[in-house]
């Protein structure tokens, strides 16, 4: 069960630092905001963060800027959460590409991997248009490498979570939570 927040507050003694990573539509954030509201901590989004930045959607930088100057954002954006304190993040599915990401969040936090099926992917990221980096044809061939590629990097993950759409959000959250 969620703990409250008051009472989720007096437990921790320590510094609490949590980045959610995974694909594109495994729950990062919907999951993280949970985590972050039953353990009081902040919640940051890097995706929003690096729009408010830019002052552009994800799809107009990666259109207008390339994909290169999308991640130099970012990876300024997760830089900055190095200097911040007791926050959950939900992280850009490839900002574990980055070596220096990954240098960044080890030194000030723990991982958790939202871990998707493909399947699971493909049906979420259906319901949602605004994926820049996913093409218009062939998507499930896309994520399914994609994941292939990007998985013994979220492997390397604190903590690993299988996400799928029989389980509930708040369910998956309450786990990690007494997980963690």
């Amino acid at each position: 069960m969620l703990k409250d927040k008051k009472s989720a507050k007096n437990q921790r003694s320590s510094v609490a630092n949590y980045y959610f990573v995974g694909m594109p539509g495994s729950g990062k954030t919907k999951i993280g905001k949970l985590v972050a509201n039953a353990m009081n901590l902040d919640f940051f989004d890097s995706d929003v963060m690096v729009e408010k930045r830019a002052g552009k959607t994800i799809p107009e930088i990666f259109f207008e800027d390339g994909e290169t100057e999308f991640r130099k954002i970012e990876s300024e954006i997760i830089a900055g959460l190095y200097l911040r304190e007791n926050f959950v993040a939900s992280l850009g599915g490839g900002a574990v590409l980055s070596k220096g990401n990954w240098e960044w969040i080890r030194r000030s936090g723990k991982t958790i991997w939202l871990d998707a099926a493909v399947e699971t992917l493909f049906a979420r990221l259906q319901r949602k248009n605004h994926r820049p980096l996913f093409p218009a044809d062939n998507q499930f061939e896309y994520i399914q490498t994609t994941l292939e590629l990007r998985n013994p990097l979220y492997k390397m993950a604190d903590f690993r979570f299988e996400t799928t759409n029989s389980q509930s959000p708040k369910k998956l959250a309450e786990k990690i939570v007494e997980v963690l």
